[in-house]
């Protein structure tokens, strides 16, 4: 009795550590044997090895875009001056600009005016008397440059800030179409020695730059009006008295 019951736990010790490594290893078919020619050895009777667990696979994605450009160029002068954003952004400097030009064209006149005349007072004048109006002159000569200096620097400031702001919306709508369409990489078309034109997106960046542009002025005069209206209705049923105080309207 002591050694069958001996051989019986050798052979049920045997079971559990082969059981233990195929937890670990994940050896199925190998312990399935093991265990089965133990068995057969202890009652004559076969038993089957373990089935190996099924195989379960990972779904792919099946949506692909149609068309997968891993480099793209863009021109970025072209979008800046054929743009809506751009053309409206360069009409608004162009105007600004144009305006100090007329300005300083009518200062200088003045001046050289005012020198002309200066220096026809100059035989009726001391030395003295003409050196203090000519000292004067030339102070306000300097203090006039400075002015439309400082003009022409708030200018060129609010080109810098609408010029970043007109390349921040052009890089939103690069990226939205590198996205698109998987690039890994952008370039400016000046850097490119030789390409293809398909892979120039500057037609595609301007459309959905001029789509942009034409729901926001949509939306900006959506809001004019209503602040029109308003206006207009806060306004009604009070008249202007000669003085400047409003008073009620009578019917």
């Amino acid at each position: 009795m002591m050694r069958l019951w001996r051989r019986h736990n050798g052979t049920i010790r045997t079971r559990i550590v082969a059981a233990c490594l195929c937890g670990v290893i994940g050896v199925q078919g190998a312990w399935a044997q093991d265990t089965a020619g133990a068995a057969q050895g202890q009652s004559g009777a076969s038993i089957a090895p373990l089935a190996a667990p099924p195989q379960t696979s990972v779904p792919q994605a099946t949506n692909t875009p149609t068309q997968i450009l891993p480099v793209l160029v863009f021109d970025r002068d072209r979008i800046v001056t054929e743009s809506q954003f751009g053309v409206a952004f360069e009409a608004d400097i162009e105007r600004e600009r144009s305006a100090l030009v007329q300005e300083n064209n009518d200062i200088y006149a003045a001046l050289e005016v005012e020198e002309a005349e200066l220096s026809a007072l100059r035989p009726t004048l001391s030395e003295e008397a003409f050196l203090q109006k000519a000292d004067a002159f030339d102070q306000k000569v300097t203090s006039v440059r400075a002015a439309q200096d400082r003009k022409a620097a708030d200018i060129q400031s609010l080109y810098d800030t609408g010029l970043e702001v007109v390349e921040q919306r052009m890089n939103a709508a690069l990226t939205s179409v590198a996205r698109e369409v998987r690039a890994m990489v952008v370039f400016e078309r000046q850097q490119v020695y030789m390409m293809s034109g398909a892979i120039d997106v500057s037609s595609e960046v301007i459309r959905r730059l001029d789509a942009q542009f034409v729901l926001e002025k949509a939306a900006e005069q959506d809001g004019d009006a209503e602040q029109g209206n308003t206006t207009g209705q806060n306004g009604a049923g009070t008249t202007d008295s000669p003085s400047g105080a409003t008073t009620p309207a009578t019917e």
